[in-house]
């Protein structure tokens, strides 16, 4: 069943943007997961068989983070399947699925995966990924792989998945198709990371981690998608722009300046058909604001637009590849230095973090089919931040789109993350029928 995991013991380069989620991974929980729930009961035993499978694969999966002598990926020997797809028996469902999100898996430790199976009166499916060796884009493909697996074994139990090498992870695999020149234009047009405001927190002491979702219904994303094909803008440009017009809401801030949201962007566009798939390609950059149009939500969306128009004509994604790759130029030890240095100063004088907004995109059927029984909901939990860092992922299934946030809630309330779910509802349903 492993036979195409590679010797225990191997090593492969971490470039900088693993490396970067890795150190992320030292301050918050950097767990990706997607959750998918069922009308009726999984094989439990055919679900650890496919599990199993993913690392032959994907073999960093198996492995563990290693900061010296070099930061690399060093394979291991697979868990026992009971720690790597567990079936947790539902005595407080909504309480065990909380602590399954907020269960971490330490990279410097491995593996990076683990498919968690919440039985209640119907199945709850969690695979969770740690960010550190791939982003939203190869968990979803990871799901993918898990239900074609699992479908598989219920007609041979020899079943194995197709071995895809290591390949080149670098965001220089990207950059490299790029001239000096146009790089340099490219980064400044990305133009950098700031720190200016934050989502009004109490501690940066996570004591009590916790995740949160709301669900749009379909109606409204019908509503969403007439007016964003009628004005000739895009669901992510409607999106984001109520997500800056809740944190207008809640955070702390001057009528007359611009206020920066992080964003991301997939660079796998760059690389033809057949890009990487468990790997870490999306790259942050910022989009900036204007608070004063607080006042008018289509006019915001539409100067969202225009921005994030201008981002893309500009290859920002470029621009925020480069200052990743610049934030390791000196090495991993000074980079660690620098990140832990931020921490300290966030903790110490309250140097704030600009909130992130994420778009992990459409769920394919792929991710939710496993032959029966059939998926009810799906939706991507992004990792569990810790103040002043703070932002909310957007993943869309069967035309329901989900917002969810992971937060610590000893710190930053409930009801301030209710409180972004419930302006960002209230704004797209101010949009025109």
């Amino acid at each position: 069943m492993h036979k195409h995991l590679p010797p225990q013991g191997l090593l492969f380069p971490a470039p900088s943007n693993d490396q970067w989620d890795y150190l992320l991974s030292t301050i918050w929980n950097q767990m990706v997961h997607l959750v998918v729930s069922f009308d009726g009961y999984l094989d439990h035993e055919k679900l650890s068989r496919a599990a199993l499978l993913l690392p032959g694969s994907h073999p960093l999966l198996a492995g563990r983070f290693l900061e010296e002598p070099q930061p690399c990926w060093e394979i291991l020997s697979l868990p026992e399947p009971d720690n790597l797809c567990p079936l947790v028996k539902a005595t407080d469902p909504a309480a065990d699925l909380q602590r399954i999100l907020c269960d971490r898996l330490d990279p410097a430790i491995g593996p990076q995966f683990r498919v968690a199976l919440l039985r209640g009166a119907t199945d709850t499916l969690v695979l969770s990924v740690n960010h550190s060796v791939s982003d939203a884009f190869g968990l979803k493909h990871l799901a993918g792989d898990l239900s074609y697996a699992y479908r598989a074994l219920g007609s041979s139990r020899s079943f194995s998945l197709s071995c895809r090498p290591v390949e080149d992870r670098s965001l220089n695999r990207v950059l490299s198709l790029f001239s000096v020149e146009d790089q340099e234009n490219y980064s400044s047009n990305c133009g950098g990371v700031s720190a200016e405001w934050e989502v009004p927190y109490s501690s940066t002491t996570c004591t009590s981690p916790r995740y949160l979702w709301d669900a749009l219904d379909t109606p409204l994303y019908h509503r969403m998608r007439a007016y964003a094909r009628n004005r000739g803008v895009t669901l992510n440009d409607l999106l984001l722009a109520a997500y800056f017009g809740a944190c207008l809401d809640i955070i702390p801030h001057q009528e007359d300046l611009t206020y920066p949201v992080l964003t991301s962007i997939d660079l796998r566009r760059y690389l033809g058909p057949d890009p990487p798939t468990v790997a870490n390609f999306s790259v942050a950059f910022e989009v900036r604001l204007p608070a004063s149009e607080a006042g008018s939500f289509s006019l915001l969306v539409d100067i969202v637009h225009r921005e994030m128009k201008r981002k893309k004509e500009g290859h920002a994604g470029i621009g925020g590849a480069m200052e990743v790759e610049k934030h390791f130029s000196m090495g991993f030890p000074a980079a660690k230095a620098s990140l832990a240095e931020l921490a300290r100063k966030s903790r110490d004088e309250r140097y704030p973090k600009n909130p992130f907004f994420s778009n992990t995109g459409i769920l394919p059927t792929s991710c939710t089919d496993f032959g029966g029984p059939a998926a009810t909901d799906a939706f991507i939990a992004p990792p569990l931040e810790y103040p002043p860092s703070f932002g909310i992922a957007i993943s869309t299934f069967r035309e329901r789109i989900t917002l969810s946030c992971g937060f610590c809630s000893n710190s930053v309330p409930e009801g301030t993350v209710d409180a972004f779910f419930s302006r960002m509802r209230e704004l797209l349903s101010s949009l025109p029928p």
